[in-house]
């Protein structure tokens, strides 16, 4: 009877073997590591349940994105500052679970003297404990190393309870011990660079890359407080522009733009030298009413017996003017004292402007990017894009106080997509930081090198007149209007050259305009100066021309004001 008890016994322990294994918890991990150090983790993990359990968390490890639970893409979170997938159910989990997870581990490849392999097989943080565990491991290349493995509770003597076997560049083991909750298993292994050809690793340039930026930004203060700086000016009273300084000029004198030439013919219009005709297919040509005397400057007589050196009209879209148009658009004039000798000049302090930017980027860069090979061509591109964008925005304020608007719309695309970049690489901090310095910069520069008194108050002059057209008073403009008719075409090619011709017009609003007497067209014009100012900005468009137009070289101009 005692030895039937036994044998009755011995069957029941028997047969409930299979049931105790086929409901432990087991962790089989499966990684594929690229030559970039990229790791794609394949995970099944079986769970066993003892009561409904309306969550579980699985930690990841870090860097870890482009996460699957059973074929269903989820969002990686972070808990307790390790990123996991956390699993939820309605009804709860109850009994034994199986959940098959894929996942990337960004960057599993560091070192200073060599190239080391970190990979978190199993990440702290898993509230069950692993009753067996298997994975298997491959290489982008063979390896000679043995991986060594490091655990939260028997730390580096881990692998005392492990089997582990190298073939090529595989590499699979398995656990002989069971392994608690909340515990850890990572692998380290020593490789040949050539396994991982990389040339970069993120974070080693942020230093000495933030150091040059801050050297740049330092040599560009110093440079314009010691070269460029100058008192600045305030405005006062000024309705009128500044002697000797017409519309075609003026941004010359401004912002040692080059000449316009088109708001040049537009001041002759208005002086009665020619008079100008758009036809209904917006082709300008220009009628000589007589010929230019001493009374203009020997500048605008050169390009006066230019255009009309060979008749009485001049077709604008044609050949020679067009090219004419070029040379004008590529000179500069020299503007006889209006800068102090010695001035520093003020594409230094761009260029170190924008070297700032590049290093500054660069280190922004490589704090957010991982590493790898790939991510050195981005990385230059990336400094590259943060340099080209410094000058674009340094020159957006001077789109500011000229009718032309690109600069300005061109340097407002550049700083969005700088702060863009930053936003989406974590960065936005050095990214505000660059948008700020440059428009900083493009301000000191905006009106040349440093000015002697005489160009002080040029500028002070041209601003003042500036914001006298933008908020002129409708009672002074009833009274100037009733002296002068013709007051708004005398000012209109002003109030275009500096931006704010719109604004202008509107200060008359519904007030009636006479005929204007230099300006013809075969169709209406209108007889309010919202109506005309539209009009004027075609015509300057139509002498432009709107064809490429041939480079030529910089030429300076001698113009005394």
């Amino acid at each position: 009877m005692k030895r039937a008890l036994m044998v009755l016994l011995a069957v029941l322990a028997l047969l409930t073997l299979p049931v105790q294994a086929a409901g432990s918890n087991t962790w089989t991990a499966t990684a594929s590591v690229d030559r970039s150090g990229a790791v794609r983790m394949t995970v099944r993990v079986t769970l066993r349940m003892n009561g409904p359990v309306s969550q579980v968390v699985i930690p990841l490890g870090e860097g870890a994105g482009n996460l699957n639970v059973n074929g269903v893409s989820l969002r990686v979170k972070k808990i307790d500052g390790v990123p996991s997938a956390v699993l939820e159910s309605r009804d709860g989990f109850t009994g034994t679970q199986v959940f098959d997870l894929s996942y990337t581990l960004a960057d599993c490849v560091t070192g200073e003297n060599g190239w080391d392999l970190v990979l978190p097989l199993l990440a702290g943080g898993l509230v069950y404990s692993i009753d067996h565990m298997e994975f298997q491991v491959t290489l982008p290349g063979e390896t000679a190393c043995t991986p060594t493995f490091t655990s939260g509770y028997h730390g580096e003597d881990v692998d005392n309870y492990m089997t582990i076997q190298v073939s090529g560049n595989v590499i699979t083991g398995s656990l002989d011990t069971a392994l608690r909750d909340q515990e850890t298993l990572v692998l380290t292994l020593e490789t040949d660079p050539a396994v991982f050809p990389r040339t970069h690793e993120a974070g080693r340039l942020v230093t000495w890359s933030m150091a040059a930026a801050l050297v740049c930004l330092l040599l560009a203060v110093a440079y314009w407080f010691f070269c460029l700086r100058w008192k600045p000016v305030r405005l006062v009273s000024q309705s009128q522009p500044p002697v000797g300084v017409g519309p075609g000029k003026m941004q010359s004198h401004l912002t040692t733009a080059p000449p316009d030439l088109a708001l040049m013919v537009v001041a002759w219009a208005q002086a009665g030298y020619v008079t100008i005709h758009m036809n209904a297919d917006q082709a300008v040509t220009l009628h000589k009413r007589m010929d230019m005397g001493n009374e203009r400057g020997a500048y605008e007589q050169r390009l006066f017996k230019a255009i009309f050196g060979h008749g009485q009209l001049a077709e604008t879209s044609g050949r020679s003017f067009q090219s004419l148009q070029a040379r004008v658009g590529q000179s500069r004039l020299r503007l006889r004292g209006q800068f102090r000798r010695g001035s520093g000049n003020p594409l230094l302090l761009r260029l170190l402007g924008c070297a700032m930017s590049l290093f500054a980027g660069l280190a922004a860069g490589d704090a957010a990017m991982s590493s790898g090979a790939g991510c050195v061509l981005l990385l230059i591109l990336g400094a590259l894009a943060c340099g080209g964008a410094a000058w674009l925005i340094q020159a957006a304020p001077r789109g500011i106080v000229s009718w032309n608007r690109v600069p300005a719309w061109r340097g407002l695309a550049a700083a969005t997509a700088v702060l863009v970049g930053g936003l989406l690489t974590g960065q936005l901090l050095p990214a505000l930081l660059i948008c700020l310095c440059q428009v900083l910069m493009g301000l000191t520069v905006l009106f040349g090198g440093r000015r002697s008194e005489t160009g002080r108050q040029t500028v002070q002059s041209i601003l003042s007149f500036r914001q006298y057209l933008k908020t002129l008073d409708k009672k002074a403009l009833n009274r100037i209007m009733a002296r002068n008719p013709g007051y708004y075409y005398d000012m209109a090619a002003y109030a275009l050259a500096l931006g704010v011709d719109r604004p202008f017009a509107v200060r008359f609003g519904t007030l009636r305009l006479p005929r204007c007497p230099w300006l013809v067209t075969d169709g209406p014009q209108g007889n309010r100066a919202p109506e005309w100012y539209p009009l004027l900005r075609q015509v300057t468009r139509s002498i432009r021309g709107e064809r490429s137009r041939p480079k030529a070289r910089v030429r300076y101009e001698d113009e005394v004001l």
